[in-house]
């Protein structure tokens, strides 16, 4: 409650004033008073006429009186004078305001006082709110203390006055109505306390939960009950409905239900359908029936369409352009995806802001509608400006080589929202809403726009320890790892890219550094450098006496350019080395003791699969990205063709010539859910130069999680006395439904079909029979299932059931694929 000020004037003062003012005889004592806070002083006549003769008074000191809980400091700081000051009277109802907002008092007066050598002392009362020593409630059963003050934010409380009691009962109320206690009661009260403040007490009155047991509907003939079930914000209550709120019961929710109903009808033919009435039947043990009264009416179809074309389209042209045909059954879903396509349509001409709006016509005898779509088209739009906002670390240059168009240029829809999709190619905004424009309007012919980026971090650096198959693995190399990296694919934000990692394992160690950029010298043009370092153990390989332990060292250098003609496809060439050495020499176990000719040709597979040399390679690619972003896309697709050529040089036995094509597409299913399908395929064949060799590495070695999960590595391919050596021919497919566990990624879950074969070994004429297996090509395919955490420990586990198992070979049902990796 805020009080008046009050000015207190001397006897002398009132007289000399009197005189002043026409010699009135009775002079008024004057005590100026202010009932309403949010107004300024009304003084009186005396008052007024000392102002305008005298000059205000000189604040000598500043006191606060009345004040306990809050600081002195902190009550000056909302005054605007300072001792020195001339007091200003017009500034009392501002100081009131400032000091009343700190929320702590109930009475606020702003006084003066007079002292003898002139000037004043300025007056700040103040009458504190109960100080509050705690908040306790009794009654509440099913809603936690700790939870009701957590999440009321009480604990900050310190002083309270009734009304603030009182809209801190609604706030429980409130927060157990979301609990579905529709009945609940709250009284709050002020106790006193043992140390003379007060304790806010508040009593609950629970009441019954309440519970949706049934959603019945009346009146639908044509859409069944379960169809507009699942189609409605309220869901009746079964076993498991604490998991997915089912059972829950929001008024609020009930108008919307009725609007979704509606609409779901209007948009399958019944233009005039309507929820004629809400039925809630509440039983005595809170348990409830809610009823949806439906008026159906009559199915409508559309006769006529009509949508007047001018100078840029004709109507012919844009009727053929939108969904909506006679024949079809009315559909309001439909007119406005229709409105929509048209607005996109004239937003390729610069109109972007053209207004369409549909003109329904309905026939009530024929049933019919006639539909036509009037088009404003206002001002051809141009680019006045463009802005960037929100990039803290990339900077500006970065992002508008990404934008398609120039100020000046029109605005068109469709170079936004391909310049949208580079930007987020480039993975250094949010996956979700990272990037988007907003358009302002500046006059009928121009507009400015401002592209709004959120970033997020680019560079990891990160110890790491795992076990399984790691993901990037060419081998099938597994167990217990540790190892290391630093990575950063915005360095300084520019858009360069750099990684350095390390890793470790019994069987493996490995190495790798590269350094690249897409634009160099402000260029389309890429360039990047590669050097690497692994050491492998080929642990699957089980026909000679020590597991081949492979040593390989190399790098390479490629340099790459878009093309436009291609729709920005990108295309590289490069040229890379590789030294493969091999720690001891690969012996054959003493298989055939009594047949030296099948030992001696085991003996010289394996000599002829791990055969040391070095790869001088020429390397090529060219490919096409799509897709909505680059890391964790949900939309478009990309494909990519890799050529590599190992050169034949007499100093070494390894040439091959080696061809791939990978291809990705996504799209959302069900976006509300967040439902993605993915398909990815594959195909490749590698071939020999001049008779030379192919390194082991380079061959194909379907099966595993890197392929055609369930089975193992190498497992559906040519195999010598079960080991995998390799084809020359390849082909696998892999088919995913991807479902997120939690709305921001972290958890991901996906059930897959995958599929595909290797075959052709390349030593196959000169390999007996009895040693070669699975050479010719033999589709197998799997069904299974997965899922992944990021944090706190990322994990990767795909099970994978085959559904063409080989008993004979002494298959398994199915595979578990597992890795993991922690970042300390």
């Amino acid at each position: 409650m805020l009080r008046s000020q009050n000015y207190h004037i001397s006897r002398v003062q009132i007289i000399a004033l009197a005189i002043l003012t026409c010699l009135v005889s009775i002079a008024k004592q004057v005590h100026g008073a202010e009932n309403n806070s949010d107004a300024q002083s009304v003084l009186p006549l005396a008052h007024e006429a000392k102002r305008r003769v005298s000059p205000r008074p000189l604040i000598r000191s500043i006191q606060v009186i009345g004040n306990s809980l809050v600081a002195t400091s902190a009550i000056k700081t909302k005054i605007p004078f300072v001792i020195g000051d001339f007091f200003d009277a017009k500034k009392s109802s501002a100081i009131i305001r400032a000091v009343y907002r700190l929320g702590y008092f109930t009475n606020i007066q702003v006084a003066t006082e007079p002292v003898k050598d002139g000037g004043i002392n300025l007056l700040i009362i103040v009458v504190e709110k109960e100080r509050i020593s705690g908040v306790t409630f009794e009654g509440n059963h099913n809603y936690a203390a700790e939870k009701l003050r957590k999440k009321l934010d009480l604990t900050r409380v310190r002083t309270m006055d009734e009304r603030e009691l009182s809209n801190i009962a609604e706030q429980i109320s409130k927060a157990y109505r979301e609990k579905n206690f529709h009945h609940v009661k709250v009284i709050g009260k002020l106790l006193p306390a043992a140390d003379g403040s007060k304790e806010a007490h508040f009593i609950v009155d629970e009441g019954l939960k309440t519970l949706v047991k049934k959603v019945r509907f009346k009146g639908n003939c044509t859409i069944p009950d379960q169809e507009l079930r699942s189609r409605i914000f309220t869901r009746e209550d079964w076993v498991f409905g604490m998991l997915d709120k089912s059972g829950t019961f929001h008024p609020d929710a009930l108008l919307q239900d009725r609007y979704t109903i509606e609409n779901l009808y209007q948009s399958n033919g019944f233009l005039a359908a309507r929820v004629v009435d809400t039925q809630t039947d509440e039983r005595c043990d809170g348990t409830m029936d809610i009823t949806f009264v439906i008026e159906e009416g009559e199915l409508y179809t559309v006769r006529c369409v009509e949508a007047p074309g001018n100078d840029l389209l004709t109507e012919d042209q844009i009727l053929a352009r939108i969904p909506v045909m006679p024949g079809q059954l009315y559909s309001k879903d439909l007119i406005r995806t229709t409105m929509e396509h048209m607005r996109t349509l004239w937003g390729e001409f610069g109109y972007i802001y053209a207004d369409v709006q549909p003109s329904i016509r309905p026939d009530e005898k024929t049933k019919c509608v006639d539909i036509t779509f009037h088009t404003d088209l206002g001002n051809c739009v141009k680019v006045n400006r463009i802005d960037i906002v929100g990039n803290q670390k990339t900077i500006d240059k970065v992002i508008r080589r990404e934008i398609l168009f120039d100020e000046g240029q029109t605005l068109t829809k469709s170079l936004m929202d391909e310049s949208k999709r580079r930007i987020q190619l480039l993975g250094y905004f949010d996956p979700k809403d990272g990037v988007n424009w907003r358009i302002i309007k500046k006059d009928d012919d121009e507009a400015d726009l401002e592209l709004i980026v959120k970033e997020v971090n680019t560079g990891r650096m990160a110890v790491q320890a795992g076990f399984g198959i790691q993901p990037d693995s060419q081998s099938p190399t597994g167990g217990f790892s540790i190892g290391g990296s630093i990575n950063d694919s915005n360095f300084r934000g520019t858009g360069m890219r750099y990684g350095l990692s390390g890793n470790y394992a019994v069987a493996s160690k490995a190495v790798d550094a590269f350094v690249s950029n897409d634009w160099l010298f402000d260029r389309p043009v890429s360039g990047s450098v590669n050097v690497f370092l692994r050491d492998s153990t080929y642990e699957d390989y089980k026909q000679t006496i020590e597991e081949p332990m492979e040593h390989t060292t190399g790098g390479n250098v490629t340099t790459g350019f878009r093309i436009e003609r291609l729709g920005y496809a990108s295309a590289g060439l490069g040229i890379g080395y590789e030294d493969i050495r091999y720690k001891t020499k690969n012996i054959a176990q003493l298989i055939y003791p009594n047949a030296p000719i099948l030992q001696n040709a085991l003996q010289l597979q394996v000599d002829r699969s791990f055969q040391a040399g070095s790869v001088l390679s020429l390397i090529g690619s060219l490919g096409q990205d799509l897709r909505n972003h680059p890391m964790y896309p949900t939309d478009g697709y990309n494909w990519i063709i890799d050529a590599k050529a190992g050169l034949p040089r007499p100093s070494s036995n390894l040439a091959f010539f080696k061809i791939g094509v990978n291809a990705n597409w996504l799209t959302p299913i069900i976006a509300e859910y967040g439902l993605v399908f993915h398909v990815h395929g594959f195909a490749g064949l590698i071939s020999p130069v001049r008779n030379k060799l192919i390194p082991y590495r380079e061959l194909y070695h379907i099966g595993g999680p890197m392929s055609v999960r369930g089975f193992n590595y190498g497992e559906i391919g040519p195999q010598c006395l079960k080991s995998s050596i390799g084809g020359t021919r390849a082909f696998f497919v892999n088919i995913e439904l991807q479902i997120p566990i939690t709305a921001d990624g972290n958890m991901r879950s996906w059930i897959f079909y995958d599929g595909g074969s290797s075959w052709d070994a390349p030593d196959a004429d000169r390999i007996p029979h009895e040693l070669l297996q699975n050479n010719h090509f033999e589709y197998r395919h799997s069904v299974g299932f997965g899922f992944s955490v990021q944090s706190p420990q990322p994990i990767r586990v795909d099970w994978g059931f085959k559904l063409d198992r080989k008993k004979r070979r002494g298959e398994s049902v199915s595979e578990v694929h597992f890795s993991s990796a922690r970042s300390f």
